[in-house]
């Protein structure tokens, strides 16, 4: 059974990007769950990669097409799910770095780190 649609995902405003969904939904294809657009930035001189659902992320390229690429490459690098291996090493490594860095501290070192902590807590912006 397939599923119901998202009905609270907001459609894209541009035409290639709505067409585009619109065909992905209806063939049940989907390759990629971001919308990409290129546009030409006249204050850069350059062609801007850009992303619907993260608005934050811009790549620049005089090349159309490798900007289209470039934000491709770049929301799949900040949306990559970590490797859990990975993440086990640096978990052990973390345990770890603690302890021996307060091992290697003088009491004079450690207590200019909690001064200089604690100035900072309770300092008024």
């Amino acid at each position: 059974m397939v599923g119901m649609p998202d009905r609270s995902r907001k459609r894209p405003r541009d035409l290639n990007s709505l067409a585009a969904s619109i065909v992905n939904d209806a063939t049940e294809q989907t390759p990629d769950r971001y919308t990409y657009r290129v546009e030409w930035s006249a204050e850069d001189n350059e062609w801007v990669g850009l992303c619907a659902e993260l608005p934050s992320l811009s790549w620049l390229d005089p090349d159309k097409t490798k900007a289209l690429a470039g934000i491709a490459r770049l929301v799949q690098d900040v949306t990559a799910e970590k490797d859990p291996a990975a993440v086990a090493l640096g978990r052990k490594g973390g345990l770890k770095g603690g302890r021996a860095r307060a091992k290697k501290l003088t009491a004079e070192q450690r207590s200019e780190i909690a001064r200089r902590a604690a100035r900072s807590r309770w300092s008024t912006k």
